[in-house]
């Protein structure tokens, strides 16, 4: 009987072992940090001029008259009287950021020559027409803080009808005369261009008209409450060039673009517009970062069916998943299961949610256990540190987002193709591609960013 009464103790401690509860302190739901680091965008503001417009406002500023010498006796007393009158339009070609343009002017010459002796004075003058077309080049070059350096040279001339060479026995400097109508009209020629450009290239102006325009937030579906804010960063430029008779010049407005659901969010914070980056604009990606929250209710519905029910072996033990739910632990997830079997009570697992691009999915990746599960299975069944439990955990915690990331692009696919910023501008592209971004669990739910990629430009209609 005694040997009967030990065996069946021995047995009873045996089951009360692998029998065990456990019953941690269930950690605290706590918010991750919340802040997302967005990626930015580029908004490009293409500037297109013909050179036409530039031709006409050149020509309206240089009519009549624009050469002037009315003395014999200057110059060195060249015996020398010159006029000269614009005598068609000018036109411009550009390569580059060098314009070049071509002046044909009409001329009105004086010429002979003058002996003064002996107090006798004898002399011969003549006045003869002529025509002559100059050449000037200017390169345009645009500044950090917008302004415009121009610098113009002369490319010489051609006659167009010459002028009579010999006036008695004098030959008329013909050469000299084409010099210094150069020479005079380089002066004037450069100012005029300096004019049409500022007058024409407001840069500055326009630039600053859409880097104000952008800081308002928009309502781009009113279906869903959608919302598009920019918060524009940083100006990039490139210098101007030109082909097939247009001035062209790429603007880009660095920008973060965030897409909100629900309340107008408050505008961007307003910064004067900045200093010119000048080269070449550093990628052509645009990007929308769009806010969307995976609620715990759909979370936890998910991890139900995917762990209840799920049996664990370990050599002789066995346990049973009998309910699951997962919440927030800073910027981890907690992931609280019910037990029974070899181990009853409640454990508590802590993991990263991470996006598996492959799957269009969120996982919890590097699942381990709660520092206050890890000290009470020390006590209670540490065998459970070599089972495969965390492994199969973690395979079943999938949370699909095919849905919401159809939702999201389909939300914004459409309305990005003309959203009206301010007045007539107009924010145009198309969207192409799609991922998740960050995820940070939040309180209620667990928040991740959708990444919208396309290309934008900003332009007036």
């Amino acid at each position: 009987m005694q040997t009967n009464r030990i065996s069946f103790g021995l047995l009873a401690l045996v089951m009360l072992s692998s029998c065990s509860t456990i019953r941690p302190d269930r950690p605290v739901p706590t918010a991750g940090s919340g802040e997302f680091s967005l990626q930015p965008s580029l908004l490009y503001i293409p500037l297109d001029m013909d050179i036409g417009e530039l031709e006409k406002l050149l020509n309206s500023q240089l009519t009549g008259l624009i050469y002037e010498d009315n003395s014999l006796d200057d110059n060195g007393g060249d015996n020398l009287m010159v006029k000269a009158w614009k005598q068609d339009d000018i036109k411009i070609s550009l390569k580059g950021n060098v314009l070049t343009y071509r002046v044909p002017l009409k001329l009105w010459i004086k010429a002979g020559w003058k002996i003064e002796r002996f107090g006798l004075s004898l002399s011969d003058y003549r006045e003869m027409n002529a025509a002559i077309a100059l050449t000037f080049s200017t390169a345009i070059t645009l500044n950090p803080d917008w302004s415009f350096t121009t610098s113009t040279s002369s490319g010489g001339y051609e006659w167009l009808s010459a002028p009579v060479v010999k006036v008695g026995p004098v030959q008329v400097p013909i050469t000299k005369i084409a010099d210094l109508i150069l020479a005079a009209n380089k002066k004037k020629i450069s100012r005029e261009i300096d004019k049409a450009v500022a007058d024409n290239l407001m840069v500055k102006q326009m630039a600053e008209k859409f880097w104000n325009a952008v800081h308002e937030p928009v309502m781009v579906n009113e279906a869903y409450q959608v919302w598009l804010r920019i918060q524009p960063e940083g100006i990039f430029s490139t210098q101007l060039s030109g082909s097939a008779g247009k001035l062209h010049h790429a603007m880009g407005i660095s920008a973060l673009v965030e897409a909100f659901i629900g309340q107008k969010p408050p505008a961007a914070n307003s910064r004067p517009l900045p200093k010119l980056s000048l080269g070449e604009i550093p990628r052509e990606d645009f990007l929308i970062n769009l806010s969307i929250d995976l609620p715990y209710t759909w979370i936890n519905e998910l991890a139900g069916q995917h762990l209840a029910g799920q049996v664990f072996t370990h050599e002789k033990y066995t346990i049973q998943l009998k309910e699951a739910d997962v919440y927030p632990g800073g910027d981890k997830l907690i992931v609280h299961a019910k037990v029974a079997g070899s181990l009853k009570g409640d454990l508590y697992f802590s993991g990263k949610p991470v996006y598996d691009s492959t799957e269009n999915s969120i996982r919890i990746r590097e699942l381990d256990f709660d520092i206050r599960t890890r000290n009470a299975l020390v006590k209670a069944g540490n065998w459970l540190f070599h089972s495969k439990i965390l492994g199969m955990i973690e395979k079943n915690l999938v949370f699909p987002l095919d849905s919401h990331l159809a939702l999201a692009q389909s939300m914004m696919q459409q309305q990005v193709r003309e959203i009206p910023l301010s007045g007539n501008i107009f924010l145009t592209g198309t969207l192409s591609g799609i991922r998740l971004g960050e995820i940070t669990p939040g309180l209620n739910s667990v928040r991740a960013t959708v990444i919208l990629t396309g290309k934008m430009s900003v332009k007036t209609l």
